[in-house]
C-alpha cells in the first residue's frame, strides 16, 4: 500500500468512526480497530500506547518505524487529520 493510500484509508476510517466530529478523545476508538483492518488486509502494524505532554495517546507504528495517527489533530492546529512520518518529539511511547 502507497502512503498516499495508506493515509486515504485512514482518513476514510477515521470519518466513518466520528464523521466531521473533532477527534479529541477519540484516538483509541479510531486506531485500534484500524490497527486490526490494516494487519488484515496485510499492512502490518501495532497499535502504541503513549503521552504527548500528560495527555494518554494511542496511534499506530509501522515496521519501518514510522507513525499512523488518525487523530494527531486533536493536539494541534498545526497537525494534519491524519499523520504519517516520523514519531514528532512530543510524542512519547509507553514503556
Amino acid at each position: 500500500m502507497t502512503d498516499k493510500q495508506l493515509l486515504s484509508t485512514a482518513l476514510d476510517f477515521r470519518r466513518g468512526v466520528i464523521e466531521n466530529k473533532k477527534s479529541t478523545n477519540w484516538c483509541y476508538a479510531i486506531s485500534a480497530p484500524l490497527e486490526g483492518y490494516l494487519n488484515f488486509i496485510g499492512v502490518y502494524c501495532e497499535l502504541t500506547i503513549g503521552y504527548i505532554g500528560d495527555t494518554e495517546h494511542f496511534w499506530i507504528t509501522l515496521p519501518n518505524g514510522r507513525i499512523l495517527d488518525p487523530t494527531a489533530d486533536q493536539f494541534s492546529d498545526d497537525m494534519p487529520k491524519v499523520y504519517l512520518g516520523r514519531i514528532p518529539n512530543n510524542y512519547k511511547q509507553k514503556l
